[in-house]
């Protein structure tokens, strides 16, 4: 296993992705960067398993066709489950506990 090329491969990759990850929070506010990580991960993991694994994704256009009608809903989803209220700027967790013992 060490004689292969893949474990070596392994520790750059990696640390090169937890770099572009880390300066995409700090270049942004979260509710916008992590839509877009969460979204270019698996196509990132397509485009490599293409390119290096030389796997074929869709053997023909109409394949290809229905990945990208199950591609779609995914990415609605990771859009929408990845901005929460608190990261959209909503109210704070004990705002409301905090407004109704003021008020008694």
């Amino acid at each position: 296993m060490l004689g292969r090329w893949q474990p070596y491969a392994l520790l750059p990759v990696g640390v090169l992705g937890l770099l572009l990850a880390r300066s995409s929070f700090q270049a942004g506010s979260p509710a916008l960067a992590l839509p877009v990580v969460d979204t270019l991960e698996p196509v990132g993991s397509v485009l490599v398993g293409a390119a290096v694994l030389h796997e074929r994704p869709a053997p023909s256009a109409a394949f290809l066709a229905v990945q990208g009608l199950g591609a779609a809903p995914a990415v609605a989803g990771i859009a929408v489950l990845d901005r929460p209220p608190l990261v959209r700027g909503g109210a704070q967790p004990g705002a409301a506990q905090q407004s109704s013992t003021a008020t008694t």
